[in-house]
């Protein structure tokens, strides 16, 4: 009797454990401390300014290599958006070359990561008929999504892989 209940008990810890949900996207919205919400000014020495923004924020580009890597992949490029000093954005991208392509497990690394960390994605964003044609999944709060998606530009003849926390 006691092994049995021994053994439910340390099986329900273990699915408390492993079992995350959305919600997470509220309170971790972003990875290391890029984070939603966090202040320009503790970003300090990793972030550089680039300029304003058309909805009146800015647009800084993280120049600290060792926030290039996100879920173990490696991008060409992560910005971040500030509205009145806090972060409203976080954006990673990843271009192949001209007429290459990317390895399929960057997708696939993110979106993992992304899944352990907020569970299983909300919404399919794959339209192969938009422009530029696209795969990838959502996770989205009343406030705050995150998402990867690679997309295709047919006139560049580039994959080009995103990540994306924002507030709206």
């Amino acid at each position: 009797m006691n092994k049995f209940f021994l053994t439910v008990l340390a099986l329900f810890f273990t699915l408390i454990a492993n079992s995350q949900n959305i919600y997470q996207l509220d309170r971790d919205a972003g990875y290391r401390d890029l984070k939603l919400g966090a202040t320009v000014s503790s970003l300090f020495g990793k972030i550089e300014y680039v300029e304003p923004t058309s909805s009146g924020g800015y647009k800084y580009t993280v120049t600290d290599n060792s926030y290039l890597s996100i879920f173990g992949v490696k991008m060409d490029e992560v910005f971040v958006f500030a509205y009145d000093g806090n972060v409203t954005g976080i954006y990673g991208v990843k271009r192949s070359l001209p007429g290459a392509t990317l390895d399929s497990s960057f997708h696939e690394r993110i979106q993992k990561g992304l899944t352990q960390k907020y569970g299983k994605p909300m919404y399919d964003m794959t339209n192969e008929h938009s422009n530029p044609p696209k795969i990838g999944v959502a996770w989205r709060t009343s406030n705050k999504e995150a998402n990867v998606c690679t997309m295709y530009f047919k006139d560049k003849d580039i994959l080009v892989l995103t990540v994306f926390w924002g507030m709206f």
